[in-house]
């Protein structure tokens, strides 16, 4: 959501700007890293989401509970700011072993 900002910001002469969002991607993430404006995010579990989905829909045809798998609360969040930026480069997960997490739970490792 602030793709771009940061040149606009500059433009219209604001200098002293400090702003957070609700993600972070490899395309704003030098914002972070170079003091540009973007003082923190949200590390959301982007990554960790699409294999829970997989494992609700294997628990509700299997017949087994899946209530934690639609319990928000549970998913990781992590507050980032630069000096906890893991790359510019790359896209991250949140969990950096949760594949190796699901896998184990399913008994496929």
């Amino acid at each position: 959501m602030v793709t771009g900002l940061p040149t606009a910001l500059k433009g219209a002469g604001v200098e002293d700007a400090k702003l957070t969002t609700v993600n972070i991607n490899k395309s704003i993430a030098p914002y972070m890293a170079n003091g540009e404006y973007l003082e923190a995010t949200m590390g959301t579990s982007f990554y960790e989401v699409y294999w829970r989905g997989i494992d609700l829909l294997a628990r509700l045809f299997a017949g087994v509970e899946y209530a934690e798998d639609e319990d928000d609360s549970t998913l990781p969040y992590w507050t980032i700011t630069a000096e906890s930026l893991p790359s510019t480069e790359e896209e991250f997960p949140v969990v950096e072993d949760y594949e190796a997490q699901f896998k184990k739970l399913w008994g496929v490792e």
